[in-house]
């Protein structure tokens, strides 16, 4: 796999899919309030609130790490609809696992599917990954369906100590 594709932004059809590394300062601003969000933090796996400082920080160290990449999601009307990322890229099963988050005023209203297909173009077409996966909090019930309805299994179960006292499905979907 190209690693110089980790920070490279894309088009595909009504979106742009922006790399971290190519966010304007409105744009990082923006992500970090999401992520503080109440509706977003409860389901994160850190789910404590991120200081500027430590924003800032972990978006210089994305410039340098190639294990995982991140982008922001936004429609061509303007909107900003989510952000999602890539990492645990394992070459020997060609795989990684994904990660998302949905800009919390979209909640509830089908822009998931937008979200998804994003990353089902990163993952499958331009890095030619054989697989994605993801681990979900059991409880976030709303998510697992959501998951479930994109076509991805359920291929564990593991137990995972965390603020929701949750455990977690692992999912899995190939590469059509």
């Amino acid at each position: 796999m190209d690693k110089q594709l980790l920070k490279k932004s894309y088009k595909l059809d009504n979106m742009e899919i922006i790399s971290y590394s190519e966010l304007s300062d409105k744009e990082k601003e923006l992500i970090l309030i999401w992520r503080n969000d109440d509706r977003i933090r409860k389901w994160s796996f850190n789910n404590k609130l991120i200081s500027d400082d430590e924003h800032k920080c972990f978006l210089n160290n994305l410039k340098i790490n190639y294990n995982k990449a991140y982008w922001l999601v936004k429609n061509n009307d303007g909107t900003y609809m989510g952000v999602f990322n890539l990492s645990e890229f394992d070459s020997k099963n060609n795989s990684a696992y994904l990660g998302t988050a949905l800009n919390p005023d979209n909640l509830g209203q089908g822009k998931g599917k937008y979200i998804m297909n994003c990353i089902e173009y990163i993952g499958f077409k331009v890095l030619k990954l054989e697989k994605l996966l993801l681990v979900v909090l059991k409880n976030n019930t709303r998510a697992v369906k959501f998951y479930k309805n994109m076509n991805y299994k359920e291929i564990d179960e593991l137990n995972f100590i965390n603020h929701n006292k949750s455990s977690v499905y692992k999912l899995i979907k190939y590469n059509p």
